[in-house]
């Protein structure tokens, strides 16, 4: 046995110093030895070195042999850490293989004793794993997903803040990906019609609002106000006015925001729609009705209807007066000039 990890005790010398061929030497001398003198527990550690040495020359099939062998020394010793790091390199082994089905299986068996020995860190260190493997599948909800999970074992882990914040960057990228928009998109569609059909107003108002976030995440302004006029439609189903007048302004603001990227005509139907949400509101918020006629004053002006801007202007400034808010006066009084 001395023998042998006594090689082994070369090879990581080696290792050290970067000699890679004599270490990987060392180590198959040292695995000879051991295997002779039945040394099991040097014999799983050896193994997952020239696994590792062999992985990071690129030959994958011979670090998947190495790794398969030292996993299964490490299960016969019942070594919970040797089986979770060859799990986790044969994981890899197989991701630069190709075979993302074998790595996806290892890298969550490998997850499992992360989970069960409560170490936020290799949990993360998984999850990103395996959010890499879904990537590589095409399968961007499932990548987002696990990403998001890594991140937030990450920070359990007070990993260093570069690091989430690149898991974090993933996602938002991910998020915008045209494929991942698309599939979002049908998914939703298909909830849409699922619950129209039944029925569920409710719920079908919840989906429609998903459904116009991610429009305007894609920048399909044009989806976006198709979506909240499908939501205003239920809410006036539902003869709610209030909330149908608040996505009036909503929609309202879509169409000054397309206005002022060319679309000048948008204007008109801005106005109308500022003019509905008055309508829905009511007198039920002050607060949103004097943002709502503020609005229009400035519509008004942009069109060079003084009297209109000033009316509205006007009435603006009232509701803020009635409210004792302070900051909203000033900003009737500079508007009124």
């Amino acid at each position: 046995m001395d023998k042998g990890r006594n090689f082994e005790k070369l090879g990581y010398e080696n290792l050290q110093k970067n000699n890679i061929e004599d270490a990987k030497s060392n180590f198959l001398e040292a695995l000879k030895h051991m295997e002779k003198a039945g040394d099991d527990t040097g014999q799983a550690y050896v193994l997952g070195n020239l696994g590792n040495i062999f992985f990071q020359s690129k030959q994958f099939d011979k670090a998947e042999d190495f790794y398969s062998r030292s996993l299964t020394f490490m299960e016969k010793l019942k070594d919970a850490k040797g089986i979770e790091s060859s799990l986790g390199n044969l994981g890899s082994v197989y991701f630069y293989q190709g075979s993302l089905e074998k790595a996806e299986e290892s890298y969550q068996k490998a997850l499992e004793i992360m989970v069960e020995t409560n170490d936020p860190l290799g949990q993360g260190i998984y999850n990103e794993y395996l959010g890499n493997t879904s990537l590589k599948k095409d399968d961007l909800k499932q990548a987002i997903d696990y990403y998001q999970k890594a991140k937030e074992f990450m920070a359990l882990a007070k990993q260093d803040e570069r690091k989430i914040q690149q898991l974090v960057d993933r996602v938002e990228s991910l998020k915008k990906h045209p494929t991942y928009l698309k599939n979002k998109e049908s998914a939703l569609l298909a909830e849409v019609d699922s619950l129209t059909s039944t029925g569920q107003k409710t719920k079908v108002i919840a989906k429609l609002q998903d459904l116009e976030e991610l429009y305007f995440q894609w920048k399909r302004m044009d989806k976006v106000v198709e979506t909240i006029q499908k939501t205003i439609a239920v809410l006036e189903d539902k003869n709610d006015k209030i909330s149908a007048g608040v996505c009036y302004a909503n929609l309202a603001g879509i169409y000054l925001q397309m206005a002022s990227d060319g679309q000048t005509e948008k204007v008109d139907e801005a106005e109308a729609n500022f003019k509905k949400a008055l309508e829905g509101v009511g007198d039920s918020d002050k607060r949103r009705n004097s943002y709502l006629m503020g609005s229009l004053g400035n519509i008004y002006l942009n069109k060079n209807q003084l009297d209109l801007a000033w009316e509205y202007y006007e009435k603006s400034l009232k509701a803020m007066q009635e409210l004792g808010d302070g900051m909203g006066e000033a900003r009737g009084h500079g508007n009124l000039g």
